[in-house]
């Protein structure tokens, strides 16, 4: 454990590069493009752990909050471009919930996430629970939930590691990118995946490595319907029934 900037000791065992670099990024001695290992695997291949490692499980400290059945969603991620760009598509998704009974809790950290014109805030049917609210909370509230949906993003992984199953919506990587999930939404019809690509650099090809200034930008995540996502969540309806 090295303080940043310092170098190895005489008495230091091994270093390790900590970062999941990409692109042409990659510093000598970089061992893993992040683009092509699975993302709960990086920390793993970084540190030489040859071994599968289990799944971490973050329980709730507390019981159940709200007794109501409900489904948290969140709209946001680390860029605005990786978000579900379907014009009105939450609110449709919002509202097929809450006609099946369920109060709908947008949990995001903001209400509200703006880049290159793009915009991503919480759906005006849902329940504000945004904030800077510590994830002990969120899990709290995660591990209660029916399910979440979300997109490639921390809240997702934080909704799976709460045993929270998790409807994911995303196209610009490929499906095998982030952990697994039965409830993924894509369109394979259209470009996608331009993520996980070598031959392109995601980051610096913003806001579409592919078709910047065309028509079909972003297509990946424009145009995923709100009617598959309702299939998704049809059928994890239907598991959890099973499942009982």
């Amino acid at each position: 454990d090295l303080e940043q900037g310092e170098g190895p000791t005489e008495d230091t065992y091994a270093a390790y590069t900590m970062f999941p670099w990409m692109d042409m990024e990659h510093p000598p001695g970089s061992l893993v493009d992040a683009k092509q290992v699975v993302t709960a695997n990086i920390g793993q291949v970084l540190l030489g752990i040859p071994a599968p490692v289990p799944k971490p499980v973050f329980a709730p400290a507390g019981g159940r909050l709200i007794p109501e059945p409900y489904v948290c969603i969140s709209v946001q991620a680390s860029a605005v471009r990786k978000t579900w760009l379907y014009p009105r598509g939450w609110e449709e998704v919002v509202d097929y919930l809450k006609s099946l009974g369920y109060r709908v809790l947008c949990i995001d950290q903001a209400w509200r996430q703006e880049e290159n014109g793009l915009v991503a805030e919480i759906p005006p049917n849902a329940e504000d629970v945004t904030g800077d609210i510590p994830l002990q909370e969120r899990i709290e509230l995660l591990a209660y939930a029916d399910f979440f949906i979300g997109l490639s993003s921390g809240l997702s992984y934080l909704a799976y590691y709460a045993d929270c199953p998790v409807v994911m919506i995303c196209g610009f990587t490929l499906d095998w990118y982030e952990f697994p999930t039965p409830y993924r939404v894509a369109n394979r019809m259209v470009c996608n995946g331009c993520y996980n690509d070598v031959r392109v650099s995601y980051h610096l090809d913003a806001p579409c490595p592919y078709h910047r200034g065309t028509e079909r930008e972003l297509e990946c995540q424009r145009r995923i319907s709100p009617r598959q996502v309702i299939a998704a969540i049809d059928r994890l309806i239907l598991d959890r029934q099973k499942s009982r």
